[in-house]
């Protein structure tokens, strides 16, 4: 789980830092990390040079094996301010701009061209359309 929270902190910091019309990226990344499936989802709304929106889905599914660490799991997400649900397999995982996860980002205040946010978000392992 560590590798996938760093790779949720480096794309945050890549659509804070980074620098046209208003566009839609959507992006896609399956990982597997001690047993557990992940499938992410990010969606970045432009408006011109400014990350207008952003919306972060992920479902984790959670081998039998690994079941007594659901609620561990759960609290640890709660914390970092992501909506938890159960689902059949596990947990999903929502955050958006709304949520204090985000909201200390500044994201409509941040310059994110559509391109280089794309460019950064497939070196990160995601598959961009």
């Amino acid at each position: 789980m560590k590798r996938g929270k760093l790779v949720l902190l480096s794309l945050i910091t890549v659509l804070v830092l980074t620098g046209c019309g208003k566009k839609e990226l959507t992006c896609t990344m399956s990982t597997e990390e001690s047993g557990a499936k992940i499938d992410s989802t990010v969606v970045v709304k432009f408006d011109g040079k400014t990350v207008e929106d952003m919306n972060m889905t992920m479902d984790v599914e959670i081998p039998e094996s690994l079941q007594a660490q659901k609620e561990v799991l759960r609290a640890f997400y709660e914390k970092a301010d992501f909506k938890v649900e159960d689902s059949e397999t596990g947990l999903k995982l929502t955050a958006d701009a709304d949520s204090k996860y985000f909201e200390q980002l500044k994201l409509g205040e941040s310059k994110a061209s559509y391109d280089d946010t794309k460019e950064q978000l497939e070196k990160s392992g995601f598959t961009c359309k």
